[in-house]
């Protein structure tokens, strides 16, 4: 058989690369758990950082099925930027901003009682 004449959709390069990028930003984000006042949202913004680069390989293998369009571009720039805004976001959290109230230190906070969030309307 022919290897030549095998032709098919190719991935997205560029999200590749975006995708090796933020993989390595949440790989790299793994070492500051350790530095950071919000040990645990140090360690989500690591995890965000590896799934969301699996998304982007994902994203990359489709992404050229979906046409060249107005939309599709507009489209892959929001996806883009919500997931590195995503990782940023949760990379300065634990850097200083949350204060000693926030949800990642709650238990800190208001004492051992406290056991999370309740709302306060019912189903049932």
């Amino acid at each position: 058989m022919d290897e030549s004449r095998i032709t098919g959709p190719t991935a997205d390069r560029a999200l590749v690369a975006h995708a090796a990028l933020m993989t390595l930003l949440g790989l790299l984000s793994g070492f500051t758990p350790m530095l950071a006042r919000a040990p645990r949202a140090a360690l989500s913004a690591h995890t965000i950082g590896v799934l969301q680069g699996a998304l982007l390989f994902g994203l990359a293998a489709v992404w050229p099925a979906l046409g060249s369009g107005r939309v599709v571009t507009a489209a892959r720039h929001c996806a883009l930027i919500g997931l590195y805004a995503n990782w940023l976001g949760l990379s300065l959290l634990p850097s200083g901003a949350p204060g000693p109230c926030s949800p990642y230190m709650a238990r800190r906070c208001l004492g051992e009682r406290h056991r999370g969030w309740k709302p306060s309307w019912r189903f049932y």
